[in-house]
This record gives structure tokens, sequence and C-alpha cells, in this order.
């Protein structure tokens, strides 16, 4: 059976606000994939399986812009993230119009402003090692950047569908140990929280909630981004499929979060 891998994140389920001058809707470009490593994940809630296969965790590249064609000519803001949304898809280079909302509005968002905001906006060179480091009290040395990638993107799961814990609705597999002891250290100092930050969601999320790419994590220093002109709240002709290079069909879900 061929391999199929999906790159996902976890969903959020309100609306925020976004800064006093920013644009009420913006582009954004993902892509690519950075430092990462594939899982196994199963995600069940109730008798509703969303997730069960094998799907990237890490670390990606983001492009925001105030219009689709500054997205590649510029001017632009690029800058890395984490996933924050279980229940939409998206492709590699995808493009789409989206909004600046509150972590405020996601279950543990406190907690994942300071994982990202320690831990995640720094660039993680892909196939690299991290230099010797303490989390938690606890010392590690010769860590992949693949595998801090991964254990912070399964933290930040972990705080959205299982409440901060390693075992709940989602379960993870194929991490090696010391992935998974980082994903247990993130937790605890993420008992630290900090202030909401914000992340950007798909414009078409708001007109119906199934529908739409995936929505990321984004820093405190993104430029206020003046109004853009109207424009449409659908991407036509955009695919939601997953973003990997084997024409992998999108998968139906069963049931949305509550």
């Amino acid at each position: 059976m061929k391999l199929k891998i999906w790159l996902i994140t976890v969903s959020a389920a309100a609306l925020g606000l976004g800064g006093p001058n920013r644009a009420s809707a913006a582009w954004f470009q993902f892509g690519p994939v950075e430092a990462a490593q594939v899982v196994g994940l199963n995600y069940t809630v109730g008798s509703n399986t969303l997730l069960n296969g094998s799907f990237y965790a890490g670390q990606y590249l983001g492009t925001l812009a105030i219009s689709q064609p500054a997205l590649t000519s510029g001017p632009n803001f690029t800058f890395q993230t984490f996933c924050v949304d279980l229940t939409h898809e998206v492709n590699n280079g995808q493009q789409y119009q989206v909004n600046f909302e509150s972590l405020s509005t996601l279950a543990n968002g406190d907690k994942i402003s300071y994982l990202y905001n320690q831990y995640g906006q720094g660039y993680l060179t892909p196939n690299t090692t991290v230099p010797n480091f303490t989390l938690n009290s606890n010392n590690y040395s010769g860590v992949s950047t693949n595998d801090y990638a991964a254990a912070l993107q399964v933290a930040i799961w972990d705080e959205l569908a299982n409440n901060g814990n390693t075992s709940g609705n989602l379960t993870v597999t194929g991490l090696d140990s010391t992935a998974n002891s980082l994903v247990s250290d993130f937790l605890a100092v993420a008992q630290n929280a900090s202030p909401p930050g914000e992340f950007l969601r798909d414009v078409q999320y708001n007109v119906n909630p199934n529908y739409g790419a995936q929505a990321f994590v984004i820093p405190g220093d993104v430029p206020d981004i003046i109004t853009p002109e109207p424009a449409s709240l659908t991407l036509a002709g955009l695919s939601l499929a997953c973003c990997v290079p084997f024409g992998l069909r999108r998968k139906n879900r069963a049931a949305t979060l509550a």
C-alpha cells in the first residue's frame, strides 16, 4: 500500500481580532515544509475518526502580503510557522486569503503562544543538529532539527487536542525516545504561558467552516498591512489536497470539531 503522508494541523473554533492598522484580510502562501518528521496520527472524537495515517510534523515557511501578486513579487513578509488546524488541508505553494485571528480563541492558546514564541520562530535548518540545550531542567545534545521541530509541533497539537497531555483524543506514534521526551518537556514548560498572539485563518472558514485551507500561527513582529481592496472570499481552482508530492486524494471528513 502506497504511503500517504498528509500535512495537517489542529482546528480553532472562533474569530479573533488583528492589530488596529492590520488588514482584515491579506494573502498567505504556504511552504515549503522545512525541518520535519513523518509521524503516525490517530485523531478520534467520540465515534468519529477524523485522522488516521502518516503525517508531516514540523516547521514550515509562510509568506504574507497585501495582495496575491505581492506574495512572489514583494513586498512581503516571510516567517517560520507551525500548524494550528486539524480539519483543513493545504498544498505546498498554495496561496489563499486569510484573516488575522487571536490564539485566545484556541484551546490553550496562551501555552501555544509560549511554545511558538520561545522555541518555534527561529529557523531550524533541516537535517542538521540543534546546539546543546536545556529544556525543563533536562539537558539535550545531538538532537536533530527534524526531531526537535516534530516534537514541538506534536506538543502544539497536544495542547489543542489533548489539553496539554500526551494521550487523549489524539495519539502519536513514530517519534524516537528523544523526541518523545522533548514533547513532554515542551508541554511542561508551556505551563509558563504567555499572552496569546495571532494565527492566520482562511477567509473561506468564515463562510463555511467545512471549507478553506489550513490555519498557521504567526510571529508578533508581522508588519501592519494596509487594508486591501475587496477581494473574493473564494479561491477558485485551488485544490485542498495534501501538501506532498505523492498525488494524494483529499480525505473525506466524517465530522468537524465541536
